[in-house]
């Protein structure tokens, strides 16, 4: 097995990943949360895969809204705060760890906020495509 980048695709720089991506089995409630909804608040083209490119990816979920970034936001109570608080504030949260996107997701649904999208994955990914000096805050709770 080769760790070179197929022809058509740009090498990405090997990273390191310190954490977990999973931990303990995830409820039948948040099995449903992940399968139907993370997809239509994934922010598309993030990843290398999606975009070999490594082009701005569609961030009109934030038309005219200043923009505010998550880092590992655990279980989500935070981020759903501070969406339902600042309707008029775009949220990205970025978090590679399955579990807390699940509990996040029901709390998304139980408190109704549309103002945010997910990277469900490392942060630096979204750091490689995101145009420069496009975010207001960033939080970086307990890292």
């Amino acid at each position: 097995m080769s760790d070179a980048a197929p022809p058509d695709m740009p090498a990405s720089p090997r990273r390191n990943f310190y954490g977990r991506i999973h931990g303990k089995t995830l409820r039948a409630s948040q099995k449903s949360y992940l399968a139907e909804d993370l997809e239509p608040l994934r922010l598309k083209g993030v990843t290398a895969e999606e975009n070999p490119a490594r082009a701005t990816p569609d961030l009109s979920f934030a038309a005219g809204k200043p923009l505010w970034l998550e880092v590992g936001f655990g279980g989500g109570e935070h981020l759903v705060h501070m969406a339902a608080r600042y309707p008029d504030v775009a949220l990205i949260g970025a978090e590679p760890f399955v579990n807390g996107i699940a509990m996040l997701l029901g709390k998304i649904r139980a408190a109704g906020v549309t103002n945010l999208a997910l990277h469900p994955g490392d942060v630096r990914d979204l750091f490689d495509v995101l145009p420069p000096a496009c975010l207001q805050k960033v939080f970086l709770n307990y890292p």
